[in-house]
């Protein structure tokens, strides 16, 4: 029906040539993330991931979040799933590496230490406490930590606190000690996810009927990087293939896809997909749903967020029908009121004129249509 209903509502067709089917998928995914036509499986909230940036300008490279084009000189590490994933990571650096945050023009400017260096999250390089040297080893052991080499940079701090200890200088030692410890944090924390993953998306779909969430965990140089859901719109008649397939084409037209994807259930068209995003990505992307062992154990970990969050949602979603339904038998309307808008007009004696729309639907407050 859904089919019968799109053609009836054509109006004109065009056709554009490709070299081939994967070039094909990739101009569809595309032609749909910017018409979104109606008719069509949307991803909806699609949004830019934070990155983290060790800049390349500076003799003294500083750390610092980045999104959008990466077009600044440096070394990108990411995708993170949020700004808390990656504000954990860039606290972690600075303890472990007392790397600089701040902007160039505040380094340039000091005469004494801030209080980043008080509280041992700096080494006061800005004043000349260390060499340009020793803070390049610092920044180069920072990027081996971002690529996983967490056992590599423990142990060659592991013998620089026992040569420190046996020189009696206790205080570096100590400092060392403090730093072995985050270390050892980081490695539980990531072994309670990353078995065997290097660059990998574990992508897992719930639904329910015309609702349905995606979870999308992301592990980076065997790194769990965080955690997104995402909230496609879609007829109830679609399959779970055609979702994850509309998916999986649209989330990555605007994010590099990693070597490895899992998945709790098969997309349409996998083999043609996976030619696809090789296509984008420009290396090769194996797409897979694991049936046994610690890879499935991610997967369903993923499946078990991806209910979670919908069940939420159709909670959510009753209550606000259920509003809906009142102000039509308090307003006697004839239908269900699917858009509310709500106006406020103010001003100051006449000047500084201010207009504001908050706008409610039957999904809830729909921030993206405030003005």
């Amino acid at each position: 029906s859904r089919t019968m209903r799109m053609v009836a509502e054509v109006a004109a067709v065009e056709v554009v040539e490709v070299q081939n089917e994967a070039e094909a998928l990739l101009l569809e995914a595309a032609l749909i993330k910017k018409l979104r036509p109606y008719f069509n499986i949307l991803l909806k909230d699609d949004k830019s991931f934070p990155y983290l940036l060790l800049t390349g300008d500076h003799p003294f490279a500083r750390i610092t979040k980045h999104r959008g084009t990466q077009k600044k000189a440096g070394d990108y590490f990411g995708p993170f799933a949020s700004v808390t994933a990656l504000n954990h990571t860039l606290a972690l650096l600075q303890k472990i590496f007392l790397i600089r945050p701040c902007s160039d023009l505040f380094f340039k400017n000091r005469s004494r230490p801030c209080l980043k260096y008080q509280i041992k999250r700096c080494s006061a390089h800005c004043v000349g406490y260390i060499s340009e040297a020793q803070y390049g080893e610092q920044v180069a052991r920072a990027k081996d930590f971002l690529r996983g080499k967490h056992r590599d940079i423990q142990h060659i701090l592991q013998r620089e606190m026992e040569k420190a200890s046996a020189e009696t200088n206790y205080e570096l030692a100590g400092t060392l000690r403090d730093r072995i410890r985050f270390l050892t944090q980081v490695q539980q924390e990531q072994s309670l996810y990353a078995r065997g993953l290097e660059d990998a998306d574990i992508i897992a779909l719930a639904r329910q009927g015309a609702m349905s969430v995606v979870q999308v965990f992301f592990f980076r140089n065997g790194a769990h990087f965080g955690h997104q859901s995402f909230h496609p719109t879609h007829e109830a008649e679609a399959t779970d293939a055609e979702i994850m397939a509309a998916f999986m084409a649209q989330f990555y037209q605007s994010h590099t896809p990693p070597q490895e994807i899992l998945l709790n259930c098969a997309p349409q068209d996998c083999e043609l997909l996976a030619e696809a995003l090789e296509l984008k990505a420009g290396h090769a992307v194996h797409i897979a749903t694991p049936q046994r062992g610690d890879k499935l154990t991610l997967v369903s970990n993923a499946e078990e967020n991806a209910k979670s969050q919908l069940a939420r949602e159709s909670q959510q979603r009753s209550a606000v029908l259920a509003h809906h339904a009142r102000l039509q038998q308090l307003f006697n309307l004839p239908r269900l009121p699917e858009r509310i808008e709500v106006y406020d007009n103010s001003h100051m004696m006449g000047s500084a004129a201010l207009g504001a729309m908050i706008v409610a639907t039957t999904h809830g407050f729909d921030k993206r249509g405030y003005r």
